[in-house]
Formats: structure tokens, sequence, C-alpha cells
């Protein structure tokens, strides 16, 4: 049944598009966190993110901004305008915007480390930790369409929003922690 194929084609073309999605999220966050530690290293000669918090944001934006992206609701096509040909991930200048991607959310976490060494060190990993999972979580609404973002709406997947309501309701609380002595590291 010529309906059954396209349904199928047009399924495996969302998954394409998922795993595109979650891969780009991905390396773009595992960049900006190489690059705000290693632009923070040869400035202060300290990390701007510790590798505790490293670990808790990488829990936090490797789990759920996923599962916001795999509810995303399905984009039906035309047969006609099904393409058949898959392309590379990196193909079409996606390597640079992943690095571009990646590097404005290093810039943004090295300017909150910064303005937060005014206060102390603490302060400083504290506001370059939020600010680093904030933006992440923020960027995944970027991703929702190549198109702006605009066009798709922001309340047509309530996944997303909770997604990004989670992730700044983390990062308060374990920042709370951190902050009366229970997180140590954090």
């Amino acid at each position: 049944n010529f309906a059954s194929i396209v349904s199928l084609i047009n399924r495996g073309s969302t998954m394409y598009e998922l795993i595109r999605k979650v891969l780009n999220f991905t390396l773009s966050c595992s960049f900006a966190a190489l690059l705000a530690s290693l632009i923070g290293f040869f400035i202060w000669h300290t990390p701007v993110i510790s590798p505790v918090q490293l670990m808790c944001s990488s829990l936090i934006i490797n789990l759920l901004p996923p599962f916001a992206f795999a509810l995303e609701p399905i984009h039906k096509r035309k047969a006609s305008a099904l393409k058949l040909h898959v392309d590379s991930f990196f193909e079409g200048g996606r390597r640079i915007k992943v690095m571009w991607h990646g590097a404005v959310i290093a810039i943004s976490v090295i300017i909150a480390y910064a303005i937060g060494l005014t206060v102390s060190s603490a302060a400083a990993g504290a506001m370059a930790w939020a600010v680093f999972i904030i933006s992440a979580s923020v960027y995944s609404f970027s991703l929702r369409s190549r198109s702006h973002i605009f066009k798709l709406g922001f309340i047509n997947n309530p996944w997303m929003l909770s997604e990004i309501a989670l992730c700044i309701v983390i990062s308060v609380l374990l920042l709370g922690f951190s902050y009366i002595g229970l997180g140590a590291d954090i």
C-alpha cells in the first residue's frame, strides 16, 4: 500500500530529524563546557565549572531535552516532499553551527564567571554553572525547527516548557543546597 510506505518514510524522517537535533544539542553543549573550561583555565588558572558541576549539568542536559525533543509534534509532509537521500550530520555547515552555538554559550558562561568574581570565587562558579544550565535549556528551543522559533509557537510542545522549568528548578535546588553546605562542591 502506497499510503503505508509514505507513512513509514515520514516516521523514519522524523526519527532522523530527532537524532540530528539531539546530537546537535549534545555536541553544542559539550563544546561549550569544554571551551568555557579551557578559557577559564587559561585566564584564571582554575576551571570555570568544577568537575562535579560538569557531571551534574551533563546529567541534566543530556537527560531532559532529548525527551522534550521526542515529544515534539510530528509535522506531516506530502508524499512529493519526502526526501529519500539522507545527508551526513556535518553537511550544510552544521559543524560550524555546532561550534558557533557552543561558543555563544561558553562566552555567556565566561562573562557570568567574570561578574561573579567581583563577589567571590564560589559565587563565580555558581553563577557560571547556573548560566550554563539555563543557556543550554533555552538553546533547546532553537533546535525545534530549521526556521525561526516563533513560527512553531511556544505552547505547541508543553514538554519543552516543562523541561526548561525543571532544569531551572533543579539548578536552583542544587545551588541552594550548595549554599547551605549540603552539596559540598556544587
